[in-house]
């Protein structure tokens, strides 16, 4: 993975933001070679403003077609992101869920995702899932 995928991972924390961001590359990937507006402009519709300016580079080096290969190599990446599920009982904020994923790739070494699950039914307890393995956490 070169440095510029990095930067369009890099800010992918959940298994929701990963699905949403690879769509977006999926889309834009299918949009490169389109006419009816100019590059630029289609991918302003599509990406945030943080991406969007790393790709706004790439777009000035790179021609159609490895611009196309980098989206589909990008949106390949993440799909291979692994993914620690984690239940808990109450619904966590974004700001939870930015500090879990940053404590656990710190802990394992690993950029990995988090996919936070809601069941106020575990209230007293949190359920940690990685790799086939299932760990009970009782708060």
């Amino acid at each position: 993975m070169d440095k510029t995928q990095q930067k369009i991972i890099d800010g992918v924390c959940t298994s929701f933001q990963c699905q949403d961001k690879a769509e977006r590359l999926q889309l834009a990937s299918q949009t490169v070679f389109q006419t009816d507006k100019t590059l630029e402009k289609r991918l302003s519709t599509i990406f945030n403003e943080e991406d969007l300016q790393i790709i706004n580079k790439l777009c000035q080096t790179l021609t159609p077609n490895e611009l196309k290969k980098f989206f589909q190599k990008t949106a390949d990446s993440l799909a291979k992101i692994p993914v620690v599920h984690i239940t808990v009982g109450a619904s966590p904020t974004q700001s939870v869920a930015l500090k879990i994923h940053h404590w656990l790739t710190q802990k394992l070494g690993k950029h990995v995702l988090v996919d936070l699950i809601s069941d106020e039914s575990n209230s007293d307890q949190g359920i940690v899932e990685n790799q086939g393995r299932r760990s009970t956490l009782i708060i």
